[in-house]
C-alpha cells in the first residue's frame, strides 16, 4: 500500500487541494507543490469533493511521479509466457508504454525514484527464490536490476518508499524499516548500520515493528502504523527513532490503514477504522481536528498527485450531464432532476433558480442550493407564484478536477 503545518480549525482540515501553502522547507526556488486527487487501484478521486474519474489504465497499487505527470503500476495484463508487465501512462493523454516485464506470482508496490527517472518494483519470482526488489528506468529502457532478494527466507517486503532527501530505499522487512542504497553500498535502520551484501538480505539490530509507511515530501519523516492495533504515528530520521502518535484535537489516537502524506506536507490522510467515523480521513501533519471524505467512501488511496506550480496534470474534463423537469400543484412547483456522472457522486450540489417571463425578460422569484441524492437524484420545492410563464434552471458548478459546468431547464406555465 503507498500511503493537515497547524490549521486552527476543522473546516480547514477538510479542505486539502490546491489551496494550502507549500511547506518552507522546500526553499524559495522551488515551485510551489500543491495537492491533487488520490488514486485508487482504478481511479482517481478529488480529496475535497469525492468526485471521481477513471484513470488511463486499470493499474493496481498504482503511484505518481515526482511531478504528477504519470501514473505507473500493474494493470493486470501479462504476456504470453505469463510475465506481467508493469506500465506507465501519461494522464493528460492517456498514452502508455511498457516499463519492464517481471516473470512474477505478484507484485506488492512501487515507488519513483525522486528525480523520476526510475522506479523500484517489489515482486516474486515465478520459480522461487524469495520477494525481490529490482530497479527500472521509467523510459524503460535497459533490463531490471535486482537491488535486494529475500533469497529462500520466508520474509516478505510488504511496503517501499524512496527517500527524496538521501535518494535510499526504505523497505518494510519483516515488519521492519529497512534503508537501503540502490547501489548496494549499504544499509540501516533508524537504530543504526546493518550488516548488508547486496543484494542479500541485511542483518539490522531489531527496532519497532511497522506496517506500513509514506514519506514527507521533503523524505525525514515517515507516517507508520502498527501492526498490533493500526494505531498511526510519525517517524522521523533525526538520530533517535523516536515514534510520535499522532492524535486527533482531543488527544485521542488515530488508527487506520493507507496513510499518505500530501505533496505540500501539510497533511496527512488515512482510511480511518474508527466505527464511528469510517471512511477517508485527514489530519494535520502533527495531529488536531480530523476530516472525512465527502461520503466517506471506503477505498483504500494508493498515492495521492503532486502538482508541482500549482498545475495537475489530469485526464480532460468530462462534461456532466445535469437534467431537470418541472411539475405544478395547486400551491407548488416540484422539481426533480439528476445528475449523470458515470459513477454514484450522491452529495454533489446543484443550484436551482425558478424565474418567471415579466413581458421583456426573465425574472428570478427564488433559488434554491440541493444535493444530489438517491443515486445521483435530486429534488427541490418552489412556491407557486401567479400564472404566467415559469421556467426552473438548474446549474452544476462542475468540479475542480474531473467534470465542467453544465445547466438545463424547463418550461412551464406557472
Amino acid at each position: 500500500m503507498r500511503r493537515l503545518a497547524g490549521l486552527a480549525a476543522l473546516a480547514l482540515v477538510v479542505v486539502l487541494a490546491g489551496d494550502l501553502p507549500a511547506t518552507a522547507a522546500r526553499g524559495a526556488a522551488a515551485p510551489e507543490v500543491t495537492n491533487g486527487p488520490f488514486v485508487a487501484d482504478l481511479h482517481l478521486v478529488s480529496p475535497t469533493t469525492g468526485a471521481v474519474s477513471s484513470t488511463a489504465r486499470r493499474y493496481y497499487e498504482p503511484v505518481f511521479s515526482p511531478d504528477g505527470a504519470f501514473v505507473a503500476g500493474n494493470d493486470g495484463s501479462t504476456t504470453q509466457n505469463g510475465r506481467w508487465i508493469l506500465s506507465r501512462s501519461r494522464l493528460s493523454t492517456g498514452r502508455t508504454s511498457t516499463v519492464a516485464t517481471f516473470p512474477s506470482l505478484r507484485s506488492a508496490s512501487f515507488a519513483w525514484s525522486p528525480d523520476g527517472r526510475r522506479l523500484a518494483v517489489d515482486w516474486q519470482s515465478r520459480s522461487g527464490g524469495g520477494a525481490r526488489i529490482s530497479v527500472v528506468r521509467a523510459d524503460g529502457s535497459g533490463a531490471p536490476r535486482l537491488v535486494l532478494t529475500s533469497g529462500r527466507t520466508s520474509v516478505a517486503f510488504v511496503d517501499l518508499g524512496w527517500r527524496a532527501d538521501t535518494g535510499e530505499l526504505a523497505v518494510l522487512m519483516d515488519r521492519q524499516l529497512v534503508f537501503v542504497e540502490v547501489d548496494g553500498s549499504g544499509a540501516r535502520t533508524l537504530q543504526g548500520p546493518c550488516s548488508f551484501e547486496a543484494p542479500s538480505l541485511p542483518v539490522c539490530p531489531r527496532g519497532p515493528d511497522f506496517s506500513e509507511l509514506d514519506f514527507s515530501p521533503d523524505g525525514s519523516s515517515a507516517v507508520v502504523s502498527r501492526p498490533i492495533d493500526e494505531a498511526l504515528a510519525t517517524v522521523t530520521d533525526d538520530g533517535t527513532g523516536e515514534v510520535i502518535p499522532l492524535r486527533d484535537d482531543a488527544g485521542v489516537q488515530l488508527t487506520g490503514t493507507s496513510a499518505l502524506w500530501s505533496p505540500d506536507g501539510t497533511t496527512i490522510a488515512f482510511l480511518s477504522n474508527d466505527p464511528d467515523a469510517t471512511g477517508l480521513a485527514a489530519v494535520a501533519a502533527e495531529g488536531g481536528p480530523v476530516g472525512y471524505l465527502p461520503g466517506n467512501r471506503p477505498w483504500e488511496m494508493d498515492d495521492w498527485q503532486p502538482c508541482p506550480g500549482g498545475e495537475c496534470p489530469l485526464p480532460p474534463r468530462a462534461s456532466s450531464p445535469v437534467a431537470v423537469t418541472a411539475d405544478r400543484d395547486a400551491t407548488s412547483i416540484h422539481v426533480t432532476g439528476e445528475l449523470a456522472f458515470a459513477l454514484e457522486l450522491e452529495g454533489q450540489p446543484v443550484t436551482l433558480r425558478l424565474r418567471r417571463w415579466s413581458g421583456t425578460r426573465w425574472v428570478t422569484l427564488d433559488r434554491t442550493t440541493t444535493v444530489a441524492r438517491r443515486v445521483r437524484g435530486f429534488r427541490a420545492t418552489f412556491a407557486r407564484p401567479e400564472p404566467g410563464r415559469c421556467r426552473v434552471t438548474v446549474r452544476y458548478a462542475g468540479e475542480e478536477f474531473f467534470y465542467l459546468p453544465s445547466t438545463d431547464r424547463d418550461d412551464l406555465r406557472c
